[in-house]
C-alpha cells in the first residue's frame, strides 16, 4: 500500500530549509514521486494549527484538516489518511 507522507523541515531564518526542500521535491518528482509542500497554517486561538495548507504536485493547494492529520513520534513524519483522489477532489472544490 502506498501511504502518503509528510517530513516536517524546520530550522532558523537562513539555514538552507526551502532549499533542502526544493531539492529533495525535485528529486522526488523526476523518480516519479508525487510531491505536496505545506506552504501556511492555520490556528486556533489556543495556538494549536488547525489545517494545514499543501501544495500539490499540480500547483493547486489545498487545506487539511488536522482530523485527517496523524503524527509518528517515533519517526518524525506527519501523513494523512486521504488520498490522492480525496486531496485534488478538495483542491478542485477550494477554486
Amino acid at each position: 500500500m502506498n501511504v502518503p507522507m509528510f517530513v516536517v523541515v524546520g530550522g532558523m531564518l537562513g539555514a538552507g530549509k526551502t532549499s533542502l526542500v526544493v531539492a529533495a521535491a525535485r528529486r522526488l518528482l523526476e523518480q516519479g514521486r508525487r510531491v505536496g509542500v505545506v506552504t501556511d497554517t492555520s490556528h486556533g486561538r489556543n495556538g494549536r494549527v488547525t489545517a494545514l495548507l499543501v501544495r500539490l504536485d499540480n500547483n493547486r493547494s489545498v487545506w487539511i484538516d488536522v482530523t485527517d492529520v496523524r503524527y509518528n513520534r517515533a519517526d518524525r513524519v506527519v501523513m494523512t489518511n486521504l488520498d490522492r483522489n480525496d486531496l485534488r477532489r478538495m483542491a478542485d472544490q477550494r477554486l
